[in-house]
């Protein structure tokens, strides 16, 4: 399955977890026998680079942000607890926040860690639909945070 979503900015170093899930060594002996034997470091790496979560961090805040009908998703490729919604909104649930979206002529984007990313683009990598006058709708009806560029209105208005 190909990312579709572009990301300005500097690249993410792709780890492919099932290639060093053989070399990591979750048994403290084992890992002293490498180290002790002189073995490469190489082989040994933290624990943490085995799990790969699969669930969402702070759920119940998540839960109770959403909207009645509004699902959520947890961005691929993300590793950092990023979720998009079927509404259009984007959240950290690690950090508690629901991300400001910039709204321009033709397009919403927002930044994430690794750079700017498009909101259509992630919403079609996980299966939602983008409509860009109902997402910008529902961002002025319910006060979400997001800025819109000037010029962007004139335009709109004028299509």
């Amino acid at each position: 399955m190909a990312n579709k979503t572009k990301v300005k900015g500097r690249p993410k170093k792709v780890v492919d977890f099932e290639e060093k899930a053989k070399y990591i060594y979750l048994d403290a002996d084992k890992a002293w026998d490498i180290i002790e034997r002189g073995l490469s470091n190489d082989l040994l790496y933290p624990e943490h680079m085995l799990i790969d979560d699969g669930f969402v961090k702070n759920e119940d805040w998540v839960k109770a942000m959403m909207t009645p009908g509004e699902e959520y998703t947890l961005i691929p490729h993300c590793e950092d607890d990023y979720l998009i919604t079927s509404k259009g909104r984007v959240l950290n649930s690690k950090l508690k926040n629901v991300l400001r979206i910039y709204v321009n002529v033709d397009s919403m984007s927002t930044y994430i860690r690794y750079g700017t990313v498009q909101i259509k683009d992630l919403m079609e990598d996980v299966g939602y639909t983008f409509n860009y006058d109902e997402i910008l709708d529902r961002y002025r009806t319910n006060k979400w945070k997001h800025i819109i560029n000037a010029k962007t209105v004139k335009r709109r208005l004028a299509l």
